[in-house]
């Protein structure tokens, strides 16, 4: 996932590299001021920092975090939220989750887990948001899921982690529950 938001952001950066050669040509042949590419360039600058400033953020999951191997879940696929995204509360959730023989997920009564914002501490700030199901659960087929979740407090660092887990029943050390976690950034 990291991979993804530095390749995000090393586009952006060839962009901005790209478009200060085409000012520069602009300033050599006189059809834009110095004054005004100075403006931009600050803009671009500024817009640079942000980048790296939330890269930074980001870092590796916190230790308290780090499902086991035998917990994490490749079932999870989110509509509109990638790693590294920086979101403002409310957050709307919404994908699918495609239970399979290697992507486990378990769907318990109805309900096919939780998702919650937590901090780096793993302290729970938002509301927790438990995934309904609609129709016959008592199977393997995918499902959607649409949550809204709440920000009830900003962490300093201004890193969250959208954290599911599905609604395993079951004794942890016979059959550990599946996460799946998503760091991002929280305004």
């Amino acid at each position: 996932m990291l991979s993804d938001i530095i390749s995000k952001n090393m586009k952006f950066i060839i962009g901005v590299i790209i478009g200060a050669l085409i000012i520069f040509f602009a300033i050599k042949y006189g059809l834009v001021s110095k004054q005004e590419v100075m403006q931009y360039q600050q803009e671009a600058q500024n817009i640079i920092e942000d980048v790296q400033d939330n890269l930074s953020k980001i870092g590796a999951i916190p230790g308290v975090l780090v499902p086991t191997e035998a917990e994490i879940s490749c079932a999870v696929q989110l509509d509109d939220i990638s790693a590294g995204d920086t979101l403002s509360s409310p957050i709307s959730v919404t994908g699918v989750i495609t239970p399979t023989e290697d992507c486990h997920w378990v769907k318990f009564e109805g309900q096919g887990g939780i998702v919650v914002m937590k901090d780096s501490d793993n302290n729970e700030i938002s509301n927790v948001e438990i995934l309904n199901l609609e129709g016959d659960w008592m199977n393997t087929d995918p499902f959607t899921f649409d949550a809204t979740l709440t920000i009830d407090t900003v962490p300093a660092d201004g890193v969250g982690y959208i954290y599911f887990q599905d609604a395993n029943q079951a004794d942890a050390a016979e059959s550990p529950s599946r996460i799946y976690i998503v760091p991002v950034i929280i305004e």
